[in-house]
């Protein structure tokens, strides 16, 4: 980091970070109670979860990665629904689409495993707005409609 990085923020962006580093313990409580109710209810599910709890017992994950069948639907309905499930890329390699893949070279099915994993990831949401209700909301909808992929 330059010697001057941070002396060069205004002081309105110093008073923002300054209030989210006071909000900072609340925010990692917030996301491991999240973290620990998403993770028991895709148990249940027959989702494993062991691999997001490699390291702790009581992980705080800004994210809970999630792999369906059917991700349109699922995004479609939960943004209908103002649940917090959204995905992290919709399409590999990264920011590539058909309109664009001939500059960078790459060709459809020159990566089969990521194009499958990113047609299929979901994630749902720790934020600090999603509320526990949210929270039961988006697992009620994952019972009734995702088709997981495990």
């Amino acid at each position: 980091m330059p010697q001057d990085y941070l002396a060069s923020a205004t002081n309105v962006q110093a008073l923002i970070g300054l209030e989210q580093l006071r909000q900072w313990p609340e925010n990692v409580r917030h996301r491991r109670t999240l973290t620990g109710f998403y993770l028991e209810s895709l148990h249940t599910l027959g989702v494993d979860i062991a691999p997001l709890k490699i390291g702790s017992n009581e992980p705080n994950l800004w994210a809970i990665p999630l792999l369906v069948d059917n991700k349109r639907e699922i995004l479609s309905i939960a943004g209908r629904r103002g649940l917090p499930i959204a995905t992290w890329f919709d399409r590999t390699p990264v920011h590539v689409n058909a309109a664009t893949a001939s500059r960078y070279d790459y060709r459809p099915g020159q990566c089969p495993q990521s194009e499958q994993m990113f047609s299929r990831e979901i994630h749902l949401s720790t934020a600090p707005w999603v509320t526990l209700d949210l929270a039961e909301r988006t697992i009620q909808l994952l019972k009734q409609h995702a088709r997981l992929a495990y």
